[in-house]
């Protein structure tokens, strides 16, 4: 009697291919699904450093115009938004200066982060540097040792980047 040669696959060697190749499949969807969030909140950590060095640059530079501009600075308006704004007075020696947003303050340029990334912790809060020198306020407070302001992802807040200021202007993203 002869033996029935074998040419193929059977169904349950197909399905074991199938399963190995689908789970396969989703792991590495899901691996480029965290490496693009993480891209994000990378790039809003590095874009908000990005403009708080503006606004340091800005109070160093000379100042044109008919009134004195006193101080420049990075405002934190909600969880998503940000800007850039400047303080003037038409006293040169900015008297009663709160070095700190306030209403009436010029907004340069207001910026949204990118999406699903949010501020963790510092709704409403306030970086300004004095022209000329710049001092650095913190929410209008001189002699702070240094702050952290927290990004995270909305979907997953245990993912996070903190951009540290210190008291001399000093800007670093951790």
């Amino acid at each position: 009697m002869k033996k029935k040669e074998k040419n193929g696959f059977t169904l349950v060697e197909i399905l074991v291919a199938v399963a190995i190749i689908s789970s396969l499949s989703f792991a590495i969807i899901l691996n480029i699904r965290a490496g693009t969030n993480e891209q994000a909140i990378l790039r809003s950590a590095q874009k908000f450093a990005f403009n708080l060095r503006k606004a340091q640059n800005l109070a160093l530079s000379p100042q044109r115009g008919v009134n004195t501009v006193c101080y420049y600075g990075v405002n934190i308006q909600n969880s998503t938004q940000y800007s850039i704004y400047y303080h003037e007075d038409a006293n040169p020696n900015c008297p009663g200066s709160l070095n700190h947003y306030a209403a009436g303050d010029n907004k340069i340029e207001t910026i949204t982060l990118d999406g699903g990334v949010e501020f963790a912790n510092a709704v409403n809060q306030d970086v300004a540097f004095e022209t000329p020198e710049p001092l650095t306020y913190f929410f209008g407070v001189l002699n702070f040792p240094s702050t952290a302001i927290t990004l995270r992802l909305a979907s997953n807040p245990a993912i996070t980047k903190n951009i540290i200021i210190n008291r001399f202007g000093n800007v670093e993203i951790k």
